[in-house]
């Protein structure tokens, strides 16, 4: 395993000044057994000038599958000076809450919204950082505004985390810990990613369907897939492939297939309404979009070689993340944050 990659895919990209800007770690893992799940959210915003103060925030989001009434959302938001990046121990500080490849810790008091989560664990991953361009280059160019790397990406962690009092024990449950940076933030989008299936603990797959900004007109929609099968990653992620995949969805459902050289894949992905928590982003330059966020979506997904022979069928309940970000809210849903 080559660490340096892993450290080079977790490594801030924000320079102090830099505007606009914007850039984003989150953490999300599955209690499969307690059917409850979590994300957290490390987080700076440079907006474009005039438009206020630079600001770092964490985020935090508790699901509860079993009484969704519980489902909670908190925010806690710093000066920008208060983020700092240890670049020798490749670890991203915001306030006293941390984050690396290796180990998150810190803690969200929202007195205002009454919840509070605290976290401290350990991540683990066998597997290759995912950098989700194919082509190196993209990640050198103006365009897209919005690069990402998964440093952690089929993820272990071990630990805890505290809910409103309840401390859960982090046993070994499945996780990642993706990155994000850019200057702008897509039109709208459609992001999953699962690392619990149903009797398969080798088997990592993560989407994505976004529209971006060109000049006053959206772009077609562009699609990548990928799937990891034990030691063989299947990428669906040519630059030909952002427009010849297929893709459909709508909150809160989701239907995709591609094709690459070695296999096709065709997949299902839903969740439920009572699953979803709405938040709000902001993008540098303003506007407002609104994230259905769920980490208890079901997926199915088919892998098959290019004459149609089945070489996997693969299921998840429960236990997949499963996002669709808007410019309107969906389903009646209102934001949490």
């Amino acid at each position: 395993m080559n660490e340096s990659d892993r450290r080079a895919a977790a490594r801030l990209r924000w320079q102090p000044g830099q505007r606009p800007f914007y850039e984003v770690f989150f953490i999300k893992a599955n209690l499969p057994g307690r059917q409850q799940a979590f994300w957290l959210r490390y987080t700076l915003s440079a907006p474009r000038r005039g438009r206020g103060a630079g600001v770092a925030q964490l985020w935090g989001i508790f699901f509860d599958g079993r009484e969704p009434g519980r489902n909670f959302a908190v925010q806690q938001t710093l000066p920008i000076a208060e983020l700092q990046w240890l670049e020798e121990e490749g670890r991203l500080l915001v306030g006293s809450s941390a984050c690396s490849p290796a180990a998150c810790s810190g803690s969200i008091d929202d007195a205002g919204r009454g919840h509070r989560l605290a976290w401290n664990f350990t991540l683990a991953d066998d597997t290759p950082p995912l950098w989700h361009f194919s082509h190196r280059f993209l990640y050198r160019l103006t365009l897209p505004k919005t690069k990402l790397a998964c440093p952690v990406w089929n993820g272990r962690l071990r630990g805890w985390l505290e809910v409103d009092g309840e401390r859960l024990e982090l046993d070994g449950i499945p996780g990642q810990l993706e990155h994000l940076w850019g200057t702008e933030h897509a039109l709208r989008w459609a992001w999953g990613h699962c690392n619990a299936f149903v009797d398969e603990a080798d088997v990592v797959w993560e989407g994505l369907d976004a529209q971006v900004a060109l000049g006053p007109v959206p772009s077609p929609h562009l699609k990548v897939f990928y799937l990891q099968v034990g030691q063989q990653r299947h990428r669906f992620d040519k630059l030909s492939q952002w427009l010849r995949n297929r893709s459909h969805w709508e909150p809160f459902q989701w239907e995709f297939a591609a094709r690459g050289p070695g296999a096709r894949l065709r997949g299902r992905a839903s969740c439920h309404p009572d699953d979803v928590v709405v938040v709000t982003y902001t993008d540098p330059g303003g506007a407002r979009l609104y994230c259905h966020n769920s980490k208890l979506a079901d997926l199915e997904l088919q892998l098959e070689d290019n004459a149609g022979n089945p070489l996997g069928t693969f299921t998840a309940r429960r236990t997949a993340a499963l996002e669709f970000v808007d410019r309107r809210l969906h389903g009646g849903l209102q934001p949490r944050l």
